[in-house]
């Protein structure tokens, strides 16, 4: 059995300094010399689209905590929860974790300023038992939350504190003038000014100030952006520098705003720009902070003081971190409330504590391809020992999944089995949750551009168990308006990463908030590919002879024949040049091609393309990325089917940018001028080298560990957390 100091229950997936702060927490336990795990928690306030913390993801790559197995067996000293939210419904299943105490942090006010209850605190101590089985003690985040307790349960909470811990500094050289505001923390429902004279009381709309607004904060800025406001949308890299470039970080609030010290305002505290917070948090920050009073402004606020004021503001609030907020603070509470480690903690290797792979379940469509089962196929050879995909797909490919190990089933789709749209959707359903049962899958995963009804039905069915939108961007621009708001059913949509997003025209180009994009995903990276020699020897190639591959689609829905004859017509004559052209494995009829042409039947074909000096090819997902991402010079001629995707897009792009020769395939005599072109070598060392700047294939990696990071992790007893709406107002905004 595993032994831990202390194991932290936690939602991995906290954005922003939420995340950070909770990394840096296990960092400095695990620093004193307290043998460390994280116990994941998937509860549902984290939101859509969350990965890990990148904060917490480095620190596990170091291995200096444990990623824990929520079924394998471990004994803990002490257990903390690290904040409510994921026990508000209780687990699913009682923790694995037995330890010897408790502890149950309140990060958040648990009574509104009116005296309205937010938490149902014995339900939530009763979760606390169910799932670590002790009743557990109560710790408050600070010193404002501990005040918003009824007074029956502020008799059992523990006196000390567990704030959040930032490893932030102050800068070296304080910054000079008062004219750099920003604020990249939101501090929940409440937290951003009431009116708009208000909001422009702290944060000027003038020549004078400019206001810098990040992560959750830029919510202030959704329905007003004035000259001068500058917002960096997404989670900052370097919070540091951020915050080292404010004179000033103003964390201005509404009248319905109930107090509390969030991570963000700690990380500021920390980097010690002048502070400037409601008057509401003073009994905390007392001479580390300037209060900004109802109807007063920054501007009046920051005439008014003079440097020294600042210099002196800005030294309290050094001295506040280092007394309450700074790693070797928290190293004092640990002495203070475990006692010292126990047991000396061995080296830790990379590693999760994982008993047995996580069965996930992969669905894929019947397309007119094999991109979504492709792209799959990427994401499931690539992924860690910790999951074992399972398919179950629509393809009539599906066989080619257990040449590569997976096990893989067979569900016809509809327009196959002759039944209507509804009965199939009934049947899907019926399949889905047999699959889950059976393989007790811990994730499904679907790849396609419509989530099905029956799909929909059978998520809300497992509703314990995530669920995961792969949705691949360059839509048209008039499809998906009727299908795309299914994302909410989703517990992550990961987008793959397009070369040409740029230029995406699709409905998915507008919802970033709510996909989070991977780089491209390719079912090789170069480096497992084979050597150009061993790929031509595989494929009986001249080795001295320039070979051209011409790979069109599985051409079920799309008539590529002038285009085989254009190009026949160009090479056929040439000795000097040798033709391959791929029949795909679902292609309802192949091509009439000439005996001087090698017929490739094979999946996957990106195995054997480092064989080829050139191509002629459609622009679908799989075959644009894998071809320019090896650098292959190429003609691109997108399937312009209204029911494919924006192919002529990518097409166009790879143009404008030397990556390749867009032809439309009705532009005969431009397709003859591209193929000569093609054979020119300085056309070619063009091309190659223009794909040196193209970012790596390497998004099936992370996809995978994201589906592994869900898979792995406990969730709440029913998937939805069923909070008060007074709480959900104060934990969202």
């Amino acid at each position: 059995m595993l032994w831990f100091d202390l194991v932290v229950a936690a939602d991995q997936r906290q954005p922003g300094a939420d995340g950070r702060c909770l990394a840096a927490m296990l960092a400095a336990a695990a620093a004193a010399g307290y043998r460390t795990g994280l116990l994941p928690l998937r509860g549902r306030v984290a939101g859509r689209a969350r990965p890990t913390a990148p904060a917490l993801r480095a620190l596990l790559a170091e291995g200096r905590i444990t990623w824990l197995d929520p079924e394998g067996a471990v004994q803990a000293d002490t257990v903390l929860v690290h904040h409510m939210a994921p026990l508000l419904a209780g687990l699913d299943r009682a923790s694995p974790v037995r330890a010897a105490r408790c502890l149950l942090r309140l990060d958040q006010p648990v009574t509104t300023g009116a005296g309205e209850s937010l938490v149902d605190l014995p339900a939530l101590r009763r979760h606390a038992v169910a799932a670590f089985g002790q009743l557990p003690e109560l710790v408050a985040a600070d010193p404002l939350v501990a005040a918003s307790l009824p007074l029956g349960a502020a008799s059992g909470l523990v006196a000390d504190h567990w704030l959040p811990i930032t490893a932030l500094r102050a800068a070296d050289v304080p910054a000079e003038g008062r004219h750099r505001l920003g604020r990249h923390c939101l501090g929940g429902g409440g937290a951003v000014p009431a009116s708009t004279a208000a909001l422009l009381a702290a944060y000027p709309a003038d020549a004078a100030h400019r206001v810098m607004l990040a992560e959750a904060a830029v919510a202030l800025a959704q329905d007003l952006r004035p000259p001068g406001w500058h917002v960096a949308h997404g989670e900052l890299a370097e919070p540091q520098a951020f915050l080292a470039g404010l004179d000033a970080y103003v964390f201005a609030t509404g009248p319905s705003w109930r107090a509390f010290v969030p991570a963000g305002l700690v990380e500021a505290l920390a980097a010690a720009p002048l502070l400037v917070v409601p008057p509401c948090l003073e009994g905390f920050f007392g001479e580390a902070a300037c209060y900004l009073p109802p109807g007063g402004t920054v501007a009046d606020l920051l005439g008014s003081l003079t440097p020294a004021a600042i210099q002196a503001c800005r030294r309290a609030a050094v001295a506040l971190h280092r007394r309450m907020t700074a790693p070797e603070a928290l190293a004092r509470r640990l002495r203070q409330q475990l006692g010292p480690p126990l047991r000396t903690p061995p080296r830790l290797e990379l590693r999760r504590e994982t008993r047995a792979p996580r069965n996930v379940l992969f669905l894929t469509p019947n397309g007119v391809g094999m991109g979504h089962l492709t792209r799959l196929l990427a994401i499931a050879r690539h992924g860690p020992g910790s999951i074992r995909p399972v398919f179950l797909s629509m393809s009539q490919a599906v066989g080619v999944v257990e040449r590569f190990g997976f096990v893989a089933e067979y569900f016809p789709y509809h327009g196959h089995t002759g039944e209507t749209a509804e009965a199939w959707n009934q049947a899907l359903r019926a399949r889905l949750n047999e699959a889950i049962a059976f393989y007790d899958a811990r994730c499904v995963v679907f790849d396609g551009n419509v989530p099905y009804l029956g799909l929909v039905d059978a998520r809300q069915d497992n509703a314990n168990r995530p669920f995961v939108w792969i949705r691949r961007g360059m839509w048209r621009p008039d499809a998906g308006r009727a299908t795309i708001d299914r994302a909410r059913h989703f517990d992550l949509v990961i987008e793959p990463g397009e070369f040409a997003a740029a230029d995406d025209p699709g409905i998915t180009a507008g919802r970033d908030g709510e996909a989070l994009r991977v780089a491209p995903i390719t079912l090789h990276e170069p480096d497992e590919l084979p050597s150009r020699a061993a790929a031509r020897a595989a494929l009986g190639l001249d080795p001295e002879r320039p070979a051209v591959i011409l790979q069109l689609g599985a051409r079920n829905n799309f008539d590529f024949r002038q285009v085989d004859r254009v190009v026949l017509d160009v090479l056929g004559p040439r000795t000097d040049v040798q033709i391959a052209a791929v029949d795909w494995l679902i292609g309802e009829a192949a091509p009439e091609l000439p005996a001087v042409v090698k017929r490739l039947r094979d999946f996957p074909i990106a195995r054997h393309l480092p064989a080829f000096d050139l191509a002629v090819s459609a622009c679908g997902y799989n075959s644009f990325h894998e071809l320019l991402g090896l650098g292959i010079p190429s003609i691109l001629i997108p399937n312009e089917n209204p029911m494919m995707d924006a192919q002529e897009v990518r097409a166009l792009w790879a143009d404008r940018r030397g990556h390749g020769i867009c032809v439309r395939s009705h532009e005969t005599y431009r397709l003859a001028w591209a193929v000569q072109r093609l054979l020119e070598p300085e056309v070619q060392a063009r091309m190659r080298e223009a794909a040196r700047v193209l970012p790596a294939c390497a998004g099936a990696r992370e996809a995978a560990s994201l589906i592994a990071d869900l898979a792995g992790s406990q969730p709440v007893a029913d998937g939805r957390s069923r909070m008060p709406q007074a709480l959900l107002r104060t934990l969202q905004g």
